[in-house]
């Protein structure tokens, strides 16, 4: 006969992958052991075997989460209705929003996709060139970029990502730049040049 699962099944997977995001994101997928993994979330390693059979899956979910996050953003986004510039403003403070408290599993979506199986890996990068398909969209809406090719572009939309991925790295919440003048000083470097 199969084991029910516990009405918390979810909440525990929730936490596991929450601690592993932490543990993943400090001393990266090969350097975590499953041990470690099952210290950092008060249980036994078979317990911890129970809600994952193995370390890929809990890897996997833990990538699937965020980008299912950053997904979901750009599912529920309308793009019209505001100009371009207010557009990427709301965009970037909605990104931002969606990365805060987000950092663990954005330094694993960023470091650790290598490590995922293949497939796992195209469905991720499938995803991601959706988000930059999004965002190329957005930015082509500015009056100058018909003027400009399509290289340049592509360019500035990862430029863009390459501050908007890394903010987890330097800011601090609790510090004299709050989140929204974080969105509103990326959207301006950004609307000056695009």
């Amino acid at each position: 006969m199969a084991r029910t699962q516990a009405h918390d099944y979810q909440d525990k997977r929730d936490a596991i992958m929450a601690a592993a995001a932490r543990l993943f994101g400090a001393s990266g997928f090969a350097g975590t052991s499953m041990s470690e993994l099952a210290k950092a979330c008060h249980m036994s390693k078979s317990l911890l075997y129970h809600y994952y059979p193995a370390k890929e899956d809990i890897l996997r979910d833990v990538t699937g989460q965020h980008m299912r996050e950053l997904m979901r953003l750009i599912e529920h986004f309308d793009m019209d209705g505001q100009g371009p510039e207010d557009t990427l403003l709301l965009f970037t403070q909605e990104l931002l929003a969606c990365y805060a408290g987000a950092q663990d599993y954005q330094k694993v979506l960023l470091y650790e996709i290598e490590a995922l199986p293949e497939q796992a890996q195209k469905d991720i990068k499938k995803q991601q060139r959706k988000l930059i398909r999004f965002v190329e969209d957005m930015f082509s809406r500015f009056p100058n970029a018909a003027h400009r090719p399509r290289s340049e572009l592509r360019a500035r939309v990862m430029l863009y990502f390459g501050m908007m991925n890394w903010v987890h790295t330097w800011h601090r919440p609790d510090g004299e730049i709050s989140r929204g003048d974080l969105a509103r000083l990326a959207s301006h470097i950004m609307t000056s040049s695009v």
